[in-house]
């Protein structure tokens, strides 16, 4: 069947046999977001935004929708595959037959990126910066103590070395958290967008910090990849893992 302008949530996989129609161009109106933790999977989606602890997958047409997996997108299985408009966003790869369309509609690719380790990320800065800070407050006082004791009372320099001691320890945590959250975002390093057919005039792409805007149609399949140099570039010759992408398609379409 056809989901449409229906607000749909799981804490497991989505499957939707038709499609899902939104109308994200009317930001007022709700009923058009689809929500898992786990993959979504549907023949096409049109003004819809859906959001994929997992992957998406998408059998025939993604238009003018807003795509975000944790970890994948893939538009094209037995399909026409086309992903024309919006925005797809996952971590490790985008995948599909066409990427826009011949009216050089804008169509945003990223990868690269995990959205919610960079959002971990900016909590854990101003977690830092707040431990920092309240630290050399405190440091202050016990400076103070140290110089002249009969500024300081005696209980006022034993709160301050207490908060200074668990000021420390919460910032080694925080560092802790940071160096784990990166080394897992460095595994999206070898991210990329694929394409078997083609990609349009109009689409811009994006692996982390590089972005590529296409300023003219190109009609054959490769792959954006970030080379060994860190240059953002397109190989005409590599298409990915066709096993690798069947086998997470199946695993998608079959869950």
């Amino acid at each position: 069947g056809t989901a449409e302008s229906a607000i749909l949530i799981s804490v497991g996989n989505i499957v939707i046999k038709g499609g899902a129609v939104g109308n994200l161009a009317k930001r007022e109106q709700t009923g058009q977001i689809v929500q898992c933790k786990g993959c979504f999977s549907s023949t096409y989606v049109q003004q819809v935004r859906v959001e994929a602890g997992d992957s998406i997958f998408i059998d025939d047409v993604a238009m003018q929708s807003e795509l975000l997996a944790i970890n994948q997108i893939i538009v094209g299985g037995k399909s026409r595959g086309v992903l024309v408009g919006g925005q797809a966003q996952a971590t490790l790869l985008v995948k599909a037959k066409t990427i826009g369309g011949p009216t050089h509609i804008r169509t945003r690719i990223d990868v690269g990126v995990n959205p919610q380790l960079s959002a971990q990320l900016a909590v854990l800065a101003r977690r830092k910066a707040d431990a920092q800070g309240k630290l050399e407050q405190v440091s202050k006082v016990l400076a103070l103590r140290e110089a002249a004791p009969a500024k300081v009372p005696d209980d006022v320099a034993a709160k301050a070395l207490k908060a200074a001691a668990t000021l420390r320890n919460e910032l080694q945590d925080v560092r802790e958290e940071e160096a784990m959250v990166q080394s897992q975002m460095e595994l999206a390093a070898g991210a990329r967008v694929v394409v078997d057919v083609g990609v349009y005039e109009g689409a811009e792409l994006y692996c982390g910090q590089k972005f590529m805007r296409m300023d003219h149609d190109r009609h054959y399949g490769g792959s954006f990849v970030v080379d060994d140099e860190g240059n953002f570039v397109y190989d005409p010759t590599v298409l990915g893992s066709p096993e690798e992408i069947r086998s997470v398609w199946k695993r998608g379409k079959s869950s």
